[in-house]
C-alpha cells in the first residue's frame, strides 16, 4: 500500500467520524456513477452522497460511500 493511499484512507476515516451539526434546512441524497480502473479493467461504481443545505445557502458534503460495499456507518452518539 502506498504512503498516499494510507494518508487518504486516514483522511476519509476522519471525515466519516467527524461530528455533524444539526442546522440543515434540507438534506439532499444523490448518487454518482464513477468509472474506476481495476486490475481486470475499468468498472463503474455507484457513489452515494448526502449533502446538507443551510438557510444561508451553504452546502456541505455530509457523507459518502460506495453502494453495495456492505458498509455500515454507526450513528454518532
Amino acid at each position: 500500500m502506498s504512503r498516499l493511499t494510507r494518508v487518504l484512507d486516514r483522511e476519509v476515516q476522519k471525515f466519516h467520524q467527524a461530528r455533524l451539526e444539526d442546522d440543515w434546512v434540507y438534506l439532499l441524497l444523490d448518487g454518482a456513477w464513477l468509472k474506476v480502473r481495476r486490475a481486470f479493467g475499468p468498472q463503474r461504481v455507484l457513489l452515494l452522497v448526502a449533502y446538507g443545505l443551510r438557510a444561508n445557502g451553504q452546502r456541505q458534503l455530509l457523507a459518502f460511500f460506495r453502494a453495495g460495499c456492505g458498509l455500515y456507518l454507526e450513528p454518532a452518539q
